[in-house]
């Protein structure tokens, strides 16, 4: 039994108000709609499967969440436990939708389709919004060597010997990490570890080829390429405060990693390959690995995509012919409508593939509160990515020790719409950024082009530390 929280009964009313139209059920126990068998494949005969609860997450307070338990039954209001948290009762295959974000300049939609043999609790495919920090401290200084310094959240770069970093950073204490990986500078990385955060501060000089140490040279190997394919390699380091990625490429026999003597416990690090295509086709793969004593530095990069999108309707999906292995489908669409931008996020499972055979991900068209509008996008510029996501995970701790994906992206209907399709900026304009979509292990975090003043904050300051 469930006490309901005053938005859990908020959106029961709701959904109660569109159920005298028929439109959903606003029960926890809504009528089995007999599309689903159970995950474990027993049934008694003549009864329904029994129901599991599921709990979900989304990042904000969404401005309408429904569930639906099968494929074809009612939409249905889950109960609200907490701030951010849904509980609901589904018999087998079910489909979550969200309305992560909605305001005059920006709408975000999600859906996730399930079944009961994936985890019983998940967090809804939105985006992370950014947090003001209460405080942010401006950090000033120079690096001799052309590089990369990281700080916190925050990150600069430099492509001349003694350039300067102008960085803002959130009131703390947080690590510096600085690294030369161009020649002839040649690949060394420093750290200055716990720097007081509190007031303005000038670094003294940041010489890594005096106060640092080499990078470690590990043998690198990447198979299944194709001929038009450009590799860039290299590592994510976390330590307790700062997150720090750098790649290079193209790539040759070896990596440069962080080596072991300038590692503290809490540390950790991963090795990062990046698959382009010179052609610029669309086409990106990448892989992450925790890197462990022994671990393996041969990569075989997943299969390429092979996918259409419906040139008559696109709302009617998009198919494809063959996909790599992989845990979860993923589908973005985003464009703008008038002044507003609308992203669209589909997520569908394996084992939901599996079930029900699919070779078309697409979204639903009957949710109750969805607006017209919200399809309209496909009748301007948009651009859509069709990405397969596949996880290694430590049978101990569940640590995601290797991550793999493989991705189609397009533009569609180019110079259809007045306006580029572009998303609001969504940081401070104090703090705005270069334009990064970074996805870690199924979550997007995006920060938009037109942000453009402190190129400081590095995009793992809002993505979820879910690879550590």
């Amino acid at each position: 039994m469930h006490t309901r929280s005053k938005s859990g009964l908020l959106l029961a009313v709701g959904c109660a108000a569109l159920a005298g139209a028929g439109a959903c059920n606003n029960s926890m126990e809504a009528p089995y709609d007999g599309m689903n068998a159970p995950s474990d494949g027993v049934a008694v005969p003549g009864e329904a499967p029994m129901s599991v609860e599921i709990a979900v997450t989304v990042p904000e307070t969404p401005s309408l969440i429904l569930f639906r338990d099968g494929t074809n039954a009612d939409w249905q209001a889950p109960v609200a436990s907490a701030p951010g948290r849904y509980l609901m009762n589904v018999h087998g295959l079910y489909t979550v939708v969200a309305v992560c974000m909605e305001s005059a300049l920006e709408v975000e939609l999600a859906e996730a389709s399930r079944t009961l043999d994936d985890p019983h609790e998940f967090e809804m495919p939105c985006l992370v919004r950014y947090v003001p920090p209460s405080k942010l401290v401006p950090v000033t200084g120079t690096m001799v060597q052309r590089g990369v310094v990281t700080l916190g959240p925050s990150r600069g770069s430099g492509d001349a010997s003694n350039w300067q970093f102008d960085l803002l950073v959130p009131e703390g204490v947080a690590d510096l990490v600085a690294t030369s990986m161009f020649a002839p500078d040649g690949d060394h990385i420093a750290i200055r570890r716990d720097l007081p955060l509190t007031e303005g501060i000038v670094v003294p000089p940041i010489d890594v080829a005096a106060e640092g140490v080499p990078l470690t040279q590990l043998p690198l190997t990447v198979t299944n390429l194709r001929s038009v394919d450009y590799v860039s390699a290299g590592f994510t380091l976390y330590t307790p405060s700062t997150t720090m990625t750098v790649t290079n490429g193209p790539v040759g026999a070896t990596v440069g990693v962080v080596p072991d003597s300038v590692l503290r416990p809490g540390d950790k690090q991963r090795v990062l390959v990046d698959i382009f295509s010179y052609i610029d086709d669309g086409i990106f793969r990448g892989m992450s690995r925790a890197l462990v004593p022994g671990v393996s530095t041969v990569f075989t990069a997943p299969d390429v995509i092979d996918a259409s999108v419906d040139p008559v309707d696109p709302d009617r999906g998009f198919t494809w012919k063959t996909l790599p292995g992989h845990d979860t489908i993923d589908l973005w669409v985003g464009g703008s409508v008038g002044d507003t931008f609308v992203e669209r996020h589909k997520q569908l499972t394996s084992s939901y593939e599996t079930a029900t055979a699919a070779t078309t991900i697409s979204w639903d068209s009957d949710i109750p509160g969805y607006k017209p509008e919200w399809r309209s996008v496909f009748a301007m510029e948009y651009s859509y990515e069709l990405e397969v996501w596949r996880f290694v995970r430590d049978a101990s701790s569940s640590r995601i020790t290797d991550a793999s994906s493989s991705s189609i992206r397009r533009m569609v209907n180019v110079g259809a719409s007045n306006r580029p399709a572009t998303v609001p900026c969504r940081v401070p304009p104090a703090i705005r950024t270069d334009d990064v979509l970074h996805r870690i292990g199924g979550a997007a975090v995006r920060q938009d082009a037109d942000c453009a003043s402190h190129a400081t904050l590095a995009n793992t300051w809002f993505a979820p530390q879910r690879l550590r």
